[in-house]
């Protein structure tokens, strides 16, 4: 019998046993899985909302069209984890790495991501709607076409980001570093720039001036 151990990442204990085949789709509802070693883990499908995954090591893992919903993934380790069409709705993301993550349509109504480190994810046609984001770390990142309603990125780094045909109505962008953002044709009604930075190099949509909203254009270098 082909079985998997899913190991304590400081301890090496034994946090549970599985038959590797049955990871997919697997039903690990609530289960305790903090600190647990799930590198390049194939959990494809697999449910884990409300799970405890905290400090979990996740690096490469599959987690396409997984159920993550109000799972706690805090201080999480997800480098570029694939969680397509994922479910992280309400989930506890503060503080996890995501560097070239795959988000590519997840569902993040709602989601803590305070200080979450998405440098370079991919996140085209996701929903954001209402998450936390404040401080994030969304460098480079690819939002394309994205739902950003009522998001708070308050203070986060968006530098270099593509934020083309996103949807950031009511978006707290407040203290954001936005040098080299794209924005072009995204829907900005009523968005908070207050203290924002940019520079010649951030696109704006069309007959849009970010001064009116209190964003500050840097100098050239």
């Amino acid at each position: 019998m082909d079985l998997i151990r899913i190991l304590h990442k400081e301890t090496g204990t034994a946090l549970l046993t599985l038959q590797r085949k049955t990871l997919e789709k697997a039903n690990l509802f609530g289960e305790q899985l903090a600190y647990a070693q799930l590198s390049g883990v194939n959990l494809y499908k697999a449910n884990l909302q409300e799970a405890n995954l905290h400090a979990a090591l996740l690096d490469d893992a599959h987690l396409v069209e997984a159920n993550l919903k109000e799972a706690d993934l805090n201080q999480c380790t997800l480098r570029e984890t694939n969680l397509f069409e994922a479910n992280l709705t309400g989930a506890n993301l503060n503080g996890a790495r995501l560097l070239g993550a795959w988000l590519g349509s997840a569902n993040l109504n709602s989601a803590w991501l305070f200080n979450a480190n998405l440098a370079l994810a991919r996140m085209t046609s996701s929903n954001l709607r209402g998450a936390n984001l404040a401080q994030a770390n969304l460098y480079s990142a690819d939002l394309r076409e994205s739902s950003l309603y009522g998001v708070n990125l308050e203070r986060a780094v968006l530098q270099h980001a593509n934020l083309k045909e996103t949807d950031l109505q009511q978006a707290n962008l407040s203290h954001c570093s936005l040098e080299g953002a794209d924005f072009t044709d995204a829907n900005l009604g009523e968005i908070v720039l207050t203290g924002a930075t940019f520079d010649r190099t951030t696109k704006w949509p069309a007959a849009f001036d970010p001064a009116d909203y209190g964003a500050e254009m840097l100098p050239d270098a």
